[in-house]
């Protein structure tokens, strides 16, 4: 059985089927992405999992530094304060 569909303006059967594959393939591509996504997001915490320590250092060492400069900079308030 034949549908009408209007493709650009021109009037173009397509049969059931081929419509059928279309969401297929739709679905299809979806599943596609999220499987991709998700293996992309595992692979990223698993690079995490690998490097804890170096990144908990970074982290130690830049909080360090955060800290060290606002108190730098609250020492030099209070002295003008006074």
């Amino acid at each position: 059985m034949f549908i009408g569909h209007q493709v650009r303006g021109k009037a173009v059967n397509i049969d059931h089927q081929t419509a059928a594959l279309g969401k297929i393939a739709s679905v299809a591509s979806g599943a596609s992405y999220t499987v991709s996504g998700g293996l992309v997001a595992g692979d990223y915490l698993q690079f995490l999992n690998a490097n804890y320590g170096a990144i908990g250092v970074f982290i130690g060492v830049a909080t360090f530094a955060v800290n060290w400069y606002y108190k730098r900079q609250e020492i030099k308030i209070l002295a003008k304060k006074s």
